[in-house]
């Protein structure tokens, strides 16, 4: 997700620490109808495995927010056009095999192919 807002003209802040989240878990309030809520069956995900000492600062154009932490963090975003594009702050991969809502992102993804 922080790749993806770089290179589409967002910014990031640069050191958010590290005390509150690394390798925390986080519920993330996904917005309703968006393609994430959709592809995992809820408006609500708790969200794993969140490494990064960096999060989204300036939400580029043409990226949209569908998900943030209780504490406002971006964790969530979709491209703002009919691409099927989802971009997480947490790595989905790590408890995909285990947790169900974030198989459902492969899932959905594979079902877009």
């Amino acid at each position: 997700m922080q790749v993806l807002n770089v290179a589409m003209g967002g910014t990031l802040q640069q050191d958010m620490g590290t005390e509150a989240h690394w390798f925390a878990y986080h519920e993330i309030v996904l917005e309703a109808g968006s393609r994430m809520a959709k592809a995992v069956g809820s408006e609500l995900i708790t969200a794993g495995h969140c490494v990064h000492h960096q999060a989204l600062d300036r939400v580029a154009d043409g990226l949209r927010v569908v998900g943030r932490s209780g504490d406002g963090v971006v964790h969530a975003c979709e491209l703002d056009t009919d691409a099927w594009v989802l971009a997480t702050q947490w790595h989905p991969e790590d408890s995909a095999a285990t947790d169900p809502q974030q198989q459902a992102l492969f899932t959905a993804l594979i079902d877009q192919i």
